[in-house]
């Protein structure tokens, strides 16, 4: 009887720790399926495109190497799970062999890429170390051997070199605030002839409701209304210091309402405010492409004589403006207003008196 009873608790010892393996075999294994769905996905995009592809033998060798031992059927059962996920894999056809992943028409596609690559590195306003881990970024969304065509040089001349390391994260936390519609606080400060930030106003914090950013001549720009004023002025959001948000909410909504943003941006030279005036220009018609560079496509010219031509543009008049307007030399001229032709006059006059006193004084 006694003999009986142990037997039968060991077969029952048995059958409970067979069912527990099993269970846990079963687990293991339906995990390691998972597992092998995933690594094959990333294979996939990483090895393959439309243009490249991985043979059934390839494929079960690279997963050989990432330590599974699948057969076919694992393998097909896996990709009918990709495709009824929405991925599109390109089975072997005719003299193919291979296996390959084609992208989605959401997905940005190489020539893309290309041109993003292509924008991030040519922009001064980013390091050149943000520019390669951007790009980097970038490289992930294609397979490897298409990420070898983005290894591109674009020139820069004067790229920065991260004076100001928490840039990208202010321009981040203004789009915040123009999203939340909430004022921001902020030290504003140039750099002295030791390089070093001289803060304006005794370096105390501005406090502003942030409207727009803009990105003129590679630099950022924010567009916002003070506290204490009614107007919209232009900060350079590489030298702000310290962006902080507030609770308050943003003020100011009907000023930057009368406010055209694009246009703002057209009439000014590299953001330097001035009065809007309706200037008249007389170029060369040799500069008609520098015209419509400036001020857009959409300029109404009209021929004087054989080699000009006349353009009304609205301009922020300032010191930038004359100084752009200088660089063509004779082959432009100020037309009208008579004040804006005579600033040009005064400017040249003062800049020549200058000169020539330096020239006087060395002899």
């Amino acid at each position: 009887m006694q003999n009986a009873l142990i037997s039968s608790t060991i077969m029952l010892t048995l059958r409970i720790y067979s069912q527990r393996r099993d269970t846990g075999e079963a687990s293991m294994k339906y995990a390691n399926s998972k597992l092998l769905l995933l690594h094959l996905r990333s294979l996939l995009l990483e090895e393959t495109d439309a243009d490249n592809g991985l043979t059934m033998e390839q494929i079960r060798l690279r997963l050989t190497q990432s330590g599974f031992d699948p057969d076919r059927k694992s393998i097909y059962a896996c990709m009918d799970a990709l495709e009824s996920f929405g991925m599109e894999i390109q089975r072997p056809s005719g003299k193919r062999k291979d296996y390959r992943l084609l992208r989605s028409q959401d997905e940005l596609e190489l020539s893309e890429i290309k041109l993003l690559i292509d924008a991030i590195q040519a922009s001064r306003f980013l390091s050149s170390a943000k520019a390669g881990k951007l790009t980097a970024k970038l490289e992930k969304l294609v397979s490897r051997r298409q990420a070898a065509t983005l290894h591109r040089q674009v020139i820069v001349s004067d790229r920065v070199k991260s004076m100001n390391n928490s840039l990208y994260y202010q321009v981040d936390a203004l789009h915040a605030a123009i999203a939340q519609d909430r004022k921001v606080t902020f030290r504003y400060f140039d750099y002295n002839m030791s390089k070093k930030r001289v803060y304006r106003h005794d370096g105390k914090h501005y406090r502003v409701s942030p409207f727009a950013m803009v990105y003129n001549n590679d630099k950022y720009y924010l567009l916002a209304v003070p506290e204490e004023e009614a107007a919209l002025r232009t900060y350079r959001v590489d030298k702000l210091e310290g962006v902080t948000l507030l609770e308050d909410a943003r003020e100011g909504h009907e000023v930057y309402a009368g406010v055209d943003a694009a246009a703002y941006t057209r009439v000014t030279f590299s953001m330097y405010a001035g009065d809007v005036q309706q200037v008249t220009l007389q170029f060369e018609n040799s500069l008609l492409n520098a015209a419509m560079d400036r001020f857009g496509h959409n300029i109404a010219i009209a021929r004087q004589g054989e080699d000009h031509f006349r353009f009304t543009v609205p301009v922020a008049v300032s010191p930038r403006f004359y100084g752009w307007l200088l660089g063509f030399g004779s082959g432009a001229e100020i037309i009208s207003p008579p004040e804006v032709r005579r600033g040009m006059a005064e400017l040249v006059s003062e800049r020549a008196a200058h000169y020539a006193r330096i020239d006087n004084e060395n002899e």
